[in-house]
């Protein structure tokens, strides 16, 4: 097991009190599981990341992977108040940082196979084979495991290697090493068991053609059921095929993604005799009678301090206003998220995770004045200064008080996608355009699903000149931007209209103003 270094901050719990934070450098758990059970979850956090970083290639650099936020609800019920019934784990991407919230004691966090392993009747989508061909690989699928935890970490981690990421590969890679399986001791970790939440998947929607799987563009937020389970499904087999069949070309291709070439480039010379979109009849049949291959990797020894202390009251009306907000947008969970964040603001009114959600629903002016109260009660608290210098942008305040609490905000939170292309939004606005290009880029390396991030990434490319790239990156920034966001929108079309083709672009297409 990890050494662990436990430093206890000197705080009592509050009567009735039983929600604690396990902080460390990569993550910041909070949960309400007893003591012994929350260090054994921070455990598994810690010996889960590493072992997806030594499962990544190429290899992981540890600085720039932001630490993510994880909240664990020691009652099932309570959590799916917030996630569904039969929901495994909720993830936001949009959320700052980035969020994961689960439910009870580690063993909990992964799904296997039932014992008799194989997919329901259902007279609504019927099995597109018979149950004596998905018995093939039961027992494999049985040793495998899905892990909502692993899921998510394998995407935080790959953010810190690959610029940006088809879908299809984003997804398989993801599934792929969600049945990633340690060793009791943390020393050793089993690559290549099947996804058993994706086997059944594939198994039971065959009707997606897989030229749709490789021109998959569509977020997930954008599809039926159906078609999500087939995309997601297909995108793990061919994975899960590659890795058996063609394991050096796979390091190849992961190679030159890293890199930023193309995947057609990047295919073409990794696998130059094969045609991606004629694989559908080969992976069919490697489902039913091919062998996965297995790999065994070695994890590094790894040191773990956790600082632990109890939450606040305001805190834990702040963490189920952010858990009410993670999940489905129902009107009673939105309403529930609104009084816990008066709750919070009343105890707390510097509370900057409050004045962070707060933001979409508050004049310019009164945000100004929060984040002013933010800055002075939390001086280094990075996400204060990113509210002070939006709200200094959206209110046209002092560019050089903008500045300075742009740098400050990046200083403080390096790895911050969203603080480090905001930060290279003012700097185009500038026309430092050498210095945005830097911190632009860094921010879509990290956030390849932002669409904002990515926005603002094609606006620096096309400040540099390089228009081609601009274009491209825009195009994915447009399916990715929520519909809300035409502020940003037309800052990138206008941007991209005076700088490619044209000549120089003043301000990259934005100036300090309202979004």
């Amino acid at each position: 097991m990890l050494p662990v270094v436990l430093a206890v901050l000197l705080a009592a719990s509050p009567p009735g009190q039983d929600w604690h934070e396990l902080s460390s450098t990569h993550f910041n758990l909070r949960t309400n599981l007893d003591p012994d059970t929350a260090m054994r979850a921070a455990v598994e956090i810690a010996r889960t990341r590493a072992a997806l970083v030594a499962a990544t290639w190429p290899p992981v650099r540890e600085v720039g992977i932001e630490p993510v936020d994880i909240i664990v609800f020691k009652d099932r019920t309570e959590f799916e108040h917030y996630a569904g019934d039969g929901s495994r784990g909720l993830y936001s991407h949009s959320a700052l940082p980035p969020r994961i919230i689960l439910w009870g004691s580690p063993e909990r966090w992964e799904q296997k196979l039932p014992s008799d392993g194989l997919p329901p009747t259902d007279k609504r989508r019927p099995a597109s084979v018979g149950m004596d061909e998905l018995a093939v690989h039961l027992q494999l699928a049985q040793a495998g495991s899905a892990s909502v935890l692993r899921h998510e970490l394998a995407h935080h981690v790959a953010s810190a290697v690959y610029p940006r990421l088809p879908l299809w590969f984003s997804e398989g890679q993801a599934q792929f090493l969600e049945s990633l399986k340690l060793s009791e001791d943390g020393r050793k970790a089993t690559l290549g068991l099947i996804n058993p939440t994706a086997w059944r998947e594939y198994r039971r929607i065959r009707a997606i053609d897989l030229g749709d799987v490789l021109r998959w563009t569509v977020p997930l937020t954008g599809l039926s059921q159906s078609e999500s389970m087939g995309l997601y499904g297909a995108a793990w087999q061919l994975y899960e095929w590659l890795f058996t069949t063609h394991r050096t070309s796979l390091r190849c291709l992961q190679e030159q993604l890293a890199a930023r070439v193309p995947i057609p480039d990047g295919w073409a010379r990794c696998f130059p005799d094969i045609v991606a979109e004629q694989l559908g009849p080969v992976l069919w049949e490697f489902s039913r009678n091919g062998t996965p291959g297995l790999s065994e990797i070695a994890v590094p020894p790894l040191g773990l301090e956790v600082k632990v202390r109890p939450l606040t009251e305001a805190e834990l009306h702040l963490l189920h206003a952010q858990a009410a907000l993670a999940g489905p947008r129902r009107e009673d969970l939105l309403r529930e998220a609104a009084r816990e964040l008066d709750r919070t603001l009343a105890l707390d009114p510097a509370s900057v995770g409050a004045l962070q959600l707060l933001v979409p629903l508050v004049p310019p002016q009164t945000r100004l004045d929060d984040a002013h109260r933010a800055v002075l009660a939390h001086p280094e608290d990075g996400w204060a200064w990113l509210l002070l210098a939006d709200a200094l942008w959206d209110s046209a305040g002092s560019a050089v008080e903008r500045e300075r609490a742009y740098r400050r905000a990046s200083e403080l939170l390096p790895d911050s996608p969203l603080v480090l292309a905001r930060t290279a939004r003012n700097l185009l606005s500038r026309d430092e355009r050498a210095q945005a290009l830097v911190l632009a880029e860094r921010a879509a390396q990290l956030a390849p699903w932002n669409g904002e991030v990515l926005a603002i990434d094609a606006l620096a490319l096309a400040a540099a000149g390089r228009c081609a790239e601009g274009l491209g990156v825009a195009s994915q920034a447009r399916v990715l931007l929520p519909p809300g966001a035409s502020g940003l929108t037309r800052a990138l079309e206008v941007g991209l209209a005076r700088a490619c083709p044209g000549e120089a672009l003043p301000d990259g297409g934005v100036t300090a103003g309202p979004r």
